[in-house]
């Protein structure tokens, strides 16, 4: 998604989150790195994990903070068997 910089004017492509209510977050790097290193680098791995967001005080002033509470969850196998429990 392109955002404008209020102070230079200048157009920047950033990836945005979606979240199940229809509001968006525009991604910068800190919180990409967060959900990277908990769900991984492809990004439609990271769709269904709970997320966490608060507000944080940073150099630049309040922030917006995730923090990955639980991953994706498995999709079922069509057999409706779940070869994940052990025997």
């Amino acid at each position: 998604m392109p955002l404008r910089d209020p102070k230079t004017g200048q157009t920047e492509k950033k990836p945005v989150l979606g979240f199940t209510n229809g509001q968006l977050l525009a991604l910068n790097k800190i919180n990409r790195q967060v959900l990277r290193d908990a769900l991984g680098d492809d990004p439609l791995k990271w769709i269904g994990a709970v997320v966490e967001v608060r507000t944080e005080s940073t150099s630049m002033g309040p922030g917006v903070r995730l923090n990955v509470i639980s991953t994706a969850k498995k999709e079922s196998s069509s057999t409706g068997m779940d070869d994940d429990i052990p025997f």
